[in-house]
């Protein structure tokens, strides 16, 4: 029987909120643990021109190798 947090911490959303998290914070450790997601979410900035101003805005990450 798999306790409770194991279920909610490896649902879809959790993993994705995780992931997102772990690529805004650790961006070399994401890249080591969730490849595929970080190539998302570089898509995902490097297409969405409000996203890709709100996170220069933040100033909290650059987009890796990113052409605008």
């Amino acid at each position: 029987n798999t306790p409770f947090f194991q279920k909610y911490v490896f649902t879809n959303v959790e993993g994705f909120a995780n992931a997102f998290e772990l690529f805004m914070t650790d961006y070399k450790t994401a890249l080591r643990v969730v490849p595929n997601i970080v190539a998302v979410f570089n898509d995902m900035i490097r297409t969405d021109e409000e996203l890709g101003r709100l996170i220069e805005a933040l100033d909290v990450w650059q987009v890796d190798n990113a052409e605008r």
